[in-house]
């Protein structure tokens, strides 16, 4: 029973904070705002950032202080 309850303690402890971005394309004020809240934020889900596996560089290139997993559909 003690052995629950502790893991309830550490899971209700874990608060994950996401960001979800609609783009609309990705620019050059879109890095700008992600730079900001990526100190603030656990996850980021970028959609419509228009961008496919040629150009995704601009992701990492433009926002350095997170790690990235991306895909593109295009």
């Amino acid at each position: 029973m003690c052995f629950l309850s502790c893991l309830f303690v550490v899971a209700a402890a874990c608060v994950l904070r996401i960001l979800s971005l609609n783009c609309y394309g990705f620019c050059i004020r879109a890095a700008h705002y992600l730079n900001g809240v990526a100190k603030e934020v656990d996850f980021i889900l970028l959609q419509e950032n228009w961008l496919c596996d040629a150009t995704a560089y601009r992701l990492t290139d433009s926002i350095l202080t997170v790690s990235w997993w991306y895909t593109s559909l295009l």
